[in-house]
């Protein structure tokens, strides 16, 4: 059986060849493509066929037995394409008997557009879990600006005040020697005071004797 590809240059194209090329003989594939130069690289057959020249489609298709129709990539155009493809594959001596095989690609177009839904909601998730991990980042970092404002104002405000904090050290340094100066000269005022106390007392105990002996003068006398 011969099978015809169109769309053989595309990426999809390409990747169904390489496939077939495991399962059928090179001799029995055919690439249909716009432009014939650029898929001598496939390895086998090419004939020249446009989806928007119908009349390229039907030589294209000559001693075929099974067209595989991959979707055209021009979006807006794709539903013309695809029909003058199937129209030319029924067409005519060169129709009878083909196998228009397009249900394979559609299944595979439809697991590509799961996938890329898939692909697209977990871009989604993982850009907004970044999004919430950069905003933490932010707050951390606003956090850390306001406690490095906070040092820089304390670290001004000890370096504003040392001059001040050593003037009071002086002056309550100062303080203290003059209390305990003023301390010492009380003590001493006490004990001169104690001193004058005791010699208060022995000149009250001389002047009490000489009254004393006053009177007993007196007395011897009368």
């Amino acid at each position: 059986m011969t099978i015809a590809i169109t769309g053989a240059t595309g990426q999809l194209g390409r990747l169904v060849i390489q496939h077939l090329k495991t399962r059928v003989a090179p001799d029995r594939l055919r690439a249909l493509a716009r432009t014939p130069a650029k898929a001598a690289d496939l390895g086998i057959a090419v004939r020249a066929a446009d989806y928007d020249r119908p009349a390229s489609l039907a030589p294209a298709l000559a001693g075929v037995d099974a067209l595989l129709l991959i979707s055209s990539s021009e979006v807006g155009r794709r539903a013309a394409q695809h029909r003058h493809a199937i129209e030319a594959a029924r067409a005519g001596e060169h129709g009878r008997g083909f196998a228009i095989v397009a249900r394979n690609v559609q299944e595979l177009a439809a697991e590509t557009k799961t996938a890329s839904e898939s692909i697209t909601t977990k871009v989604t998730e993982i850009s907004s879990s970044v999004q919430e991990a950069m905003d933490d980042i932010r707050r951390v970092t606003g956090m850390f600006d306001v406690i490095r404002t906070s040092l820089a104002s304390f670290t001004e405000f000890l370096a504003t005040n040392k001059g001040f904090m050593e003037r009071m050290e002086a002056a309550m340094s100062e303080a203290g020697g003059t209390i305990r100066r003023s301390s010492d000269e009380m003590e001493d005022s006490v004990r001169v005071m104690g001193e004058a106390s005791v010699q208060f007392e022995s000149m009250a105990a001389t002047i009490s004797a000489i009254v004393l002996a006053q009177k007993n003068l007196k007395s011897i006398r009368l």
